[in-house]
């Protein structure tokens, strides 16, 4: 699966990111969700249960289309990034653990731009 090898490339190539996830929205599905070599243990199922909560508070999923981009941090300094997209009237998000004092705009908006088509 073309999804999944991008962003296993992406989580091995990049210090920056402890975990990253593909959420469908339309089908309320998770694609991927995988973490860093080396991350934190816990940080897996602690996703997971944040991901199960962004995918059925869909009440929410609206206010994604006006802001694109939410973030969160967490008590270790994390960044939890979930950038929404839309491709043909497929609405995905894109969740990124960023370590601690990492940048991660231009990685996230380039790995987007090639799972748009993907998905």
């Amino acid at each position: 699966m073309a999804v999944e090898q991008e962003l296993q490339s992406a989580l091995a190539d990049q210090d920056r990111f402890e975990a990253l996830a593909l959420l469908d929205l339309n089908r309320d599905r998770l694609l991927f969700l995988g973490t860093a070599e080396g991350a934190d243990p816990e940080l897996k199922p602690a996703l997971e249960a944040f991901l199960l909560r962004l995918v059925t508070d869909t009440d929410n999923h609206d206010q994604f289309k006006q802001t694109e981009e939410v973030v969160f941090y967490d008590i270790a300094g994390r960044q939890l990034v979930c950038h929404y997209f839309e491709q043909g009237g497929r609405r995905g998000i894109l969740v990124a653990v960023v370590a601690p004092q990492k940048t991660y705009k231009q990685i996230v908006k380039r790995l987007v731009k090639t799972l748009k088509p993907l998905l």
